[in-house]
């Protein structure tokens, strides 16, 4: 009786060693390789940092901006009044009752003083002989404020909030490319790498351009000759027929006609630009919605809908998940089999054989997922599949191009050994500059500083260079690992 148990004992093991066998032989995708490829643990917004509060509001002085207090306007006032109002209604959750400090900005930052928001409407306000907007954000260090003993302050870190309000940049210096971009000035390059700066760091960072009334005179920051005043007023002549500045009047003259000058009379608009920067990237978002809607409310832009935004860090893509992989009608099919696809373990698992030589192509579909997407004119969005640094599938055996409905994966086995292999492939959505008539920073962006005075100098460059740093960090939203077994 024991001997029998012993042979029924072994049997039952033998039948069950031979089920297992068979079982893992069979045609179905294999677990996720867990060393490697790892599913996608989607990006969301930060919270806010805990030792951050109330705001700080910097208002360029120079004398650029004296063309704005007209007399008896009220457009400065409002102007201020709803950059108040917008951090209060944007930051009120967190803080009922936030503190809001002022600093003004010409050679110095000056945050002691004095200065009521209706004295922003007077002209002698703006007496500043150069404003230093690199004051603004740059770190203590590169401020030359700080010594061993007494570390200077980052003067936006405190705040939820930080706000810069002025007319535009200094010319391009000389040395724009040199490796102290700021040496010479804030200029478009200047600023651009300040901003990049601030966004490594984890600012959210926003400009909003309004396009505002003025009278007064415009500097050229260059000598001037009788053709440039020829080209001056042939541009002029022709803003007419400018979308951006339809029901505006504009004149342009020059006192005297001695050469060469620096400077001539304007009236039209011109651009303020709000700069925004804030680490609450949640409250940053809010301030700009809420600072656009009460703009369009009041009769401070010309014309009324003259107010434009964009958020140049950090954006927020839609998180989108690939739901199938298959062969189209049209794919060669000698030599490949598809095996099975299917999601499991925070992965979409995809197994096929394939024959020596054999080629196909393959069909990969994508869905949204619920979440906000915040990506700004003239910046396209394309998904597409990127090769993860792991895995033993050869390079070149599998290529990834984004079509209309989701990916074309084009696959080759030739040159390829019998095995197993496997490629981990990241779904990847991918933020590319794509300047079109939508693009008001490209199309409100003068090349220079004297002819189109209705324009921001410097402000497609400034914008351009912000985004190639920003949009250069992959955004993943899915992960595919692909098994190929060379048959």
């Amino acid at each position: 009786m024991r001997q029998e148990r012993k042979v029924f004992v072994k049997r039952a093991a033998y039948l069950a060693f031979v089920f297992v066998i068979l079982l893992q032989s069979c045609k179905s995708v294999p677990p996720p390789n867990e060393k490697g490829c790892l599913p996608v643990k989607f990006e969301v917004i930060p919270a806010a940092p805990a030792d951050v509060s109330g705001a700080l509001i910097v208002t360029d002085i120079s004398g650029s901006m004296h063309g704005f207090a007209l007399p008896g306007s009220v457009r400065l006032f409002t102007l201020h009044d709803l950059l108040e109002r917008a951090v209060r209604n944007a930051i009120g959750s967190a803080e009922p009752t936030p503190a809001i400090r002022r600093c003004y900005l010409g050679s110095d930052l000056d945050c002691g003083k004095q200065v009521g928001l209706r004295e922003l409407d007077n002209a002698s306000t703006y007496s500043a002989k150069e404003s230093r907007l690199e004051l603004f954000m740059l770190p203590p260090k590169q401020a030359g404020k700080s010594t061993d003993s007494q570390p200077a302050k980052d003067p936006i870190d405190p705040y939820r909030i930080s706000l810069l309000i002025t007319d535009g940049m200094e010319a391009t210096a000389p040395n724009a490319g040199s490796a102290a971009p700021c040496m010479a000035g804030a200029d478009p390059d200047c600023m651009a790498y300040l901003l990049a700066q601030r966004a490594q760091q984890g600012y959210g960072v926003w400009m909003t351009l309004l396009l505002i009334p003025f009278k007064g005179n415009h500097y050229a920051e260059r000598p001037l000759d009788n053709s440039m005043w020829q080209r001056i007023q042939h541009h002029v002549s022709t803003l007419g027929q400018d979308p951006y500045f339809q029901g505006v009047g504009f004149s342009v003259r020059r006192a005297g006609t001695s050469i060469p000058f620096e400077s001539y009379q304007f009236e039209g608009v011109k651009p303020i630009m709000v700069l925004a920067l804030s680490k609450d990237i949640k409250a940053g978002r809010a301030f700009v919605q809420q600072f656009n809607d009460l703009m369009k409310r009041e009769t401070v832009v010309q014309p009324s809908n003259a107010v434009y935004s964009i958020e140049l860090a950090p954006h927020s893509v839609r998180e989108r998940r690939v739901t199938k992989i298959e062969l189209p009608k049209d794919a060669p099919i000698e030599g490949v089999r598809p095996i099975e696809g299917k999601r499991q373990q925070g992965l979409f698992d995809y197994l096929m054989e394939c024959d020596r030589n054999a080629t196909t192509k393959l069909n990969v579909s994508l869905e949204d997922r619920q979440g906000e997407q915040v990506v700004p004119a003239g910046v396209q969005v394309v998904y597409n599949l990127v090769p993860a640094a792991v895995g033993t599938l050869p390079d070149g055996k599998l290529t990834m191009k984004p079509t209309d409905k989701g990916v074309e994966i084009q696959m080759t086995c030739q040159q390829l050994r019998e095995g197993k292999y496997d490629a981990c492939l990241n779904l990847q959505a991918e933020l590319r500059i794509n300047l079109s008539d939508t693009a008001f920073w490209a199309a409100l962006s003068s090349d220079n500083m004297y002819e189109a005075p209705e324009r921001l100098f410097g402000l497609r460059d400034m914008v351009q260079k912000v985004l190639n740093f920003s949009l250069a960090r992959p955004r993943v939203t899915d992960r595919v690992i692909f098994h190929l077994e060379r048959k």
